[in-house]
């Protein structure tokens, strides 16, 4: 938000005045003033901030695809997909750009969400001199890839990092992109370091195709991690009971037997640097040497409490994130593959800890191809009405404080002057009947103790933001009728540092007998078996509804989706489409001349066009604003 009010302010043409001014607004939700009031660039909006255009924002095609649909970005090297919508919605970060000097050695990583969260847990950036960031997070090993001979890819020269964009599609039932990067891995002989993913299917009935192809080496670790939680709870209860046991661990692995627990990590049974961080991040017997590598400097010895087993056949992962979701990763099975378990920490102890898969092949002149599915599932959507922190802000009324929005945390955030200053909103319940009311703070040391009021009436359970992490509290219930309701948010205590202040992420309210089905519940997957197909470059994904996916991955795409043998749907993406040489260049007007027959009836109109020279390491991607003929 705050990057597009700068382009708004410096827009130098009216055309990107108004496109930008429509960014602002669609940002904000439409409360522009409320998100200014929230933003931590006030005394340069003070200055340099003007009135968007009036009136509902309409976005440009390229600012709408930039922000809500699959695109990618040439400079930087990163193809984004997307599909759905709401916690249905699934989305990819595929990055096959240059490792630069604060980036870390991951080309060909993914970032994966689904289930409204990134479910891959990419570990992230903190103190850049810690022994985890140096010897962990930055590593090859602890980002979902192929690590080749258990080495760091190789970062900094732009002969050693970075690749191409194959190709890049968008259609209604698969978001698919490619790569490749085998400058990565040149100095341990690979020719090939290529992936292919595809969002597939819509609505619940969606998963991620993930194709790796690399040659070359003589031992390839496919990497699969995410975040695993403390203890499976689920919030909130309807009594003091502890809440149902889980369907399934927070980490099963399925279609081969594991052997036990191993000493040490991947690297030797006498390293175990995962079990030796320290609250900041360096290890311990290593004190005050920043930027320090540990030993053997591939991050393998992060990677501990080892458990192996081997399989020709199919495998499958399943990672428990909470208790209402799950993420299965299913791999195709291959001859003589090991299959590694292990924990990893988060860049600092107070963060997850991550649960690896991996499934290792070697040999001389290796080439591997791995294929898996990744399936998201769990519970579905809760039947109880939530008022979030926009939703409030639409209707706040403050009394004796400031009540302001914070986009980038989704928190309503009231500045109180004492005790009993708050805000009210009102709200229309549909159903009437007992409801339960939870409230879900945004945790800050700065923030007080507040107590919520439905038509005046209190309830009995105050709340506060000081708790170390965002929690739902079941604040108590309520008898509502049909029609509209008066909340008030009231403060009742300051901070230990004398602050009047609370922030509010979202209020719930959900009738008992719904909570009680949702407790009954428990998360059903999607994918009935993945099999292998006629051809190395096909497969088959059942479903558990009868649908079944034929998949072609080879220098394109096809998906064809039957049920009870009729097809029902089905896409196809080609690569090299059409193909020319280069003519002739104006920069000036940004004009290409080219001698490949290419239609004029608008259908390339915003598709990719992909230049490249032998002479050249890598291509470059543009869109395309209009094709015509020469002359």
């Amino acid at each position: 938000y705050n990057f597009a009010e700068i382009l708004f302010a410096r827009a130098a043409t009216p055309e990107d005045k108004a496109a930008y001014g429509a960014l602002v607004t669609y940002l904000a939700n439409g409360k522009v003033e409320a998100a200014r009031a929230g933003s931590n660039d006030k005394h340069w909006l003070l200055f340099h901030a003007e009135d968007p255009p009036a009136g509902e924002p309409k976005l440009t095609d390229a600012l709408d695809r930039r922000l809500n649909r699959t695109d990618f970005l040439g400079r930087e090297g990163i193809g984004v997909l997307r599909a759905g919508s709401g916690r249905d919605a699934q989305a990819l970060l595929l990055r096959y750009g240059q490792s630069l000097n604060h980036g870390h050695l991951d080309d060909l990583n993914i970032n994966y969400y689904a289930l409204g969260r990134e479910v891959t847990y990419d570990l992230g950036y903190g103190l850049g001199s810690t022994h985890t960031q140096v010897g962990w997070s930055r590593q090859t090993a602890s980002h979902n890839l192929v690590v080749v001979n258990e080495k760091t890819q190789r970062g900094g020269p732009a002969a050693a990092s970075g690749g191409s964009l194959l190709f890049l599609a968008d259609t209604p039932l698969a978001q698919v992109v490619a790569a490749e990067s085998a400058h990565s891995y040149g100095k341990e002989g690979v020719t090939e370091y290529r992936r292919l993913c595809a969002l597939i299917g819509e609505g619940r009935r969606r998963y991620l195709l993930d194709v790796f192809r690399v040659t070359g080496g003589q031992q390839h670790d496919y990497l699969f991690h995410c975040p695993i939680p403390a203890a499976p709870s689920r919030q909130p209860t309807t009594d003091n009971r502890q809440p149902p046991a889980p369907a399934v661990s927070l980490f099963d692995v399925a279609g081969l037997t594991l052997g036990p627990e191993e000493r040490g990590s991947l690297a030797s049974p006498d390293i175990e640097w995962g079990n030796l961080q320290l609250n900041d991040g360096d290890l311990r017997g290593h004190a005050n040497k920043p930027y320090w590598l540990a030993p053997p400097g591939n991050g393998y010895g992060f990677l501990v409490k080892p458990q192996r087993g081997k399989t020709d056949g199919n495998w499958s992962a399943t990672w428990r994130l909470d208790e209402e979701s799950l993420v299965r990763l299913h791999v195709l099975g291959a001859p003589g593959t090991e299959v590694i378990t292990a924990l990893a920490p988060g860049i600092y102890p107070r963060l997850p800890k991550a649960r690896y898969a991996i499934a290792r092949r070697k040999g001389e002149n290796l080439a591997s191809a791995f294929v898996a599915v990744v399936e998201p599932f769990g519970l579905p959507a809760s039947p109880g009405l939530k008022i979030d922190a926009q939703d409030m802000m639409d209707m706040v009324k403050a009394r004796d404080g400031e009540v302001m929005f914070i986009p980038r945390a989704d928190v309503l955030l009231f500045k109180g002057t004492g005790k009993g200053s708050g805000y009210t909103f009102t709200r229309r319940i549909e159903r009437p009947g007992d409801y339960i009311l939870t409230a879900l703070c945004y945790p800050s040391a700065r923030y007080g103790q507040a107590r919520l009021s439905v038509d005046g009436q209190p309830l009995a359970n105050p709340f506060a933001g000081t708790k170390d992490k965002a929690e739902a509290v079941e604040l108590g219930r309520v008898t509502l009728t049909a029609g509209e309701h008066t909340f008030k948010v009231e403060l009742l205590a300051a901070s230990s540092s004398g602050d009047w202040w609370i922030g509010v992420q979202s209020f719930t309210l959900i009738q008992p007998s719904d909570l009680e089905r949702i407790a009954k519940a428990q998360p059903e997957p999607l994918i009935a078996s993945v099999e292998s197909s006629s051809s190395s470059n096909s497969i088959r994904v059942r479903l558990r509804d009868g649908t079944v996916d034929e998949i072609q991955f080879g220098e394109g795409f096809t998906l064809r989706r039957t049920r009870d043998g009729q097809t029902t749907g089905g896409c196809q993406a080609a690569q090299n489409a059409h193909r020319g040489k280069l003519l002739a260049v104006d920069y000036d007007r940004s004009l290409v001349t080219t001698d490949a027959p290419l239609p004029t009836d608008g259908s390339l109109n915003r598709q990719i066009i992909y230049f490249s020279n032998p002479a050249y390491t890598r291509n470059t991607p543009y869109r395309i604003a209009s094709v015509k003929r020469a002359g």
